[in-house]
């Protein structure tokens, strides 16, 4: 009996050892064996979007609401109110509720915005910043569906709370700079931007060129405002900034995007 016990298990054994051999040998096979490649799929690059110049009233916004991908409007942060207020001149008197401006644009959460914050400071910026987290958060909008611009020095907070943020650089028209002085203002803006990141840098389209020189993979947004011109000039604007992959947003006034094709 003992005997067949021991017979018994040898074989179990040998045929464990089979197994274990098997497997070894599959795994070498099969580690040697080149896999087919997954197919590499180009994607295509993004192109700027042409998006609504100042809507700065509830009518204009929503008339803008399915023809145009997002729109840019003017806020100020009044600190007495801890509101913010939909206007372009500090004089203009704070009437239009931000708040109220977005619920009045059909399906608000799924739009984009970008806010010209207008009196951003490094003395409002945290008071701003906590009660533009708030309203935003309460209608349950996505904070990467707004861009916020100003002085980089004053949107770091913005940028660490998900908001997407660009430095609106001061204006000059590069053709009548030195190259020194252009040199100079290349430098104090790149200053900026390495001290206090923003997303972005934004500048009217007579800057363009400026910065795409100096700041050629920095993603970029820009306006053009001149509506009086031919169309071939503005198609020749709208195909020079789509070129572009690091533009994100073109603005445009009503009367020039009525004289160009566009794709939302």
């Amino acid at each position: 009996m003992a005997e067949k016990n021991r017979l018994s298990w040898s074989g179990d054994l040998i045929f464990f050892q089979g197994i274990i051999l098997f497997l070894l040998v599959s795994l070498i096979i099969t580690g040697c064996t080149k896999s087919p490649e997954s197919p590499v799929i180009p994607t295509k690059p993004k192109v700027a979007e042409i998006w609504l110049h100042r809507c700065n009233s509830i009518q204009k916004a929503t008339e803008a609401r399915y023809k145009y991908p997002g729109i840019e409007l003017d806020v100020h942060f009044n600190e007495w109110d801890n509101e913010f207020f939909v206007k372009h001149d500090f004089e203009t008197p704070d009437t239009l509720l931000f708040s109220k401006y977005l619920v009045n644009i059909p399906e608000y959460s799924n739009y984009q915005y970008w806010l010209d914050f207008k009196n951003l400071s490094t003395s409002n910026q945290y008071a701003a910043l906590l009660r533009f987290k708030h309203i935003t958060d309460s209608l349950g909008i996505e904070r990467s569906r707004f861009i916020v611009e100003g002085n980089a020095i004053s949107l770091s907070g913005f940028k660490a709370s998900g908001y997407y943020t660009s430095y609106y650089i001061p204006y000059f028209i590069p053709e009548l700079l030195t190259p020194e002085k252009e040199m100079e203002m290349a430098l104090q803006i790149r200053e900026r931007i390495t001290n206090w990141p923003t997303d972005a840098i934004s500048g009217y389209y007579e800057q363009l060129r400026f910065m795409q020189s100096y700041f050629p993979e920095q993603k970029k947004l820009t306006w053009y405002l001149q509506s009086s011109v031919p169309t071939n000039i503005l198609d020749t604007v709208v195909q020079f900034v789509k070129a572009d992959t690091n533009i994100r947003v073109l603005l445009l006034p009503a009367e020039g995007t009525n004289k160009v094709a566009f794709q939302k």
